[in-house]
């Protein structure tokens, strides 16, 4: 299910597609993209999954990533076929978009923690979701370095975003304790997403 997502924003990057111009998208926020029980539901649910400890830059801050396999009901929402419509549609690649392999996984962090800026590796486009959100005052902001300057979010759980993490730098602001939440966590789902190869080469700015 895909909770109502018509306050969504986007911001566009042009891509050459056929020799034509068309509107690539660089990001997009879907505020809700699920109800916060169902994100809930998810977060608990995978909490018992294997799970190991990674970095990024700092090899002194680590946090847990636990991978998703094809049973679990995360990976189904994530590759069901009105989440890769919203993916095929909402990157404005709809016609030439055809997803071959999708990777999901969880990262779970505590106070201290955080991740460093860097790009991804692999994947044409990704799909964070915010399972479990700390309070305000917390930290744990998404910032994505886009051409128009760094943009923050504070994603409420069940939002979604959609971003080219392999182009665009991004990291999150460190987990810190507050007088209200002394042990803040922040839990989200990752999924990235890979096109054939014969469409890859289309889908750059």
């Amino acid at each position: 299910m895909i909770a109502n997502s018509k306050s969504s924003s986007e911001v566009e990057a042009p891509t050459a597609i056929s020799g034509e111009k068309r509107k690539a998208i660089a990001c997009v926020y879907v505020p809700q993209l699920m109800p916060t029980g169902q994100a809930h539901r998810f977060e608990f649910e995978t909490r018992s999954l294997p799970g190991r400890r990674v970095v990024c830059g700092n090899s002194s801050v680590s946090w847990q990533e636990q991978a998703t396999s094809a049973e679990n009901p995360l990976f189904a929402y994530v590759t069901s076929s009105s989440v890769l419509q919203l993916v095929r549609s909402r990157v404005g690649l709809e016609d030439v978009l055809d997803i071959s392999q999708t990777e999901c996984w969880i990262s779970r962090y505590r106070t201290g923690e955080y991740i460093g800026v860097h790009r991804d590796c692999a994947g044409i486009i990704q799909l964070l979701l915010c399972l479990r959100a700390p309070n305000s005052g917390n930290g744990g902001d998404l910032v994505l370095r886009l051409k128009q300057g760094d943009r923050s979010f504070s994603l409420k759980d069940g939002d979604g975003l959609l971003f080219r993490a392999a182009e665009i730098e991004h990291y999150t602001t460190e987990l810190v304790p507050t007088k209200w939440c002394p042990n803040p966590v922040r839990v989200v789902a990752a999924a990235r997403y890979f096109v054939m190869s014969s469409h890859a080469d289309h889908l750059h700015p």
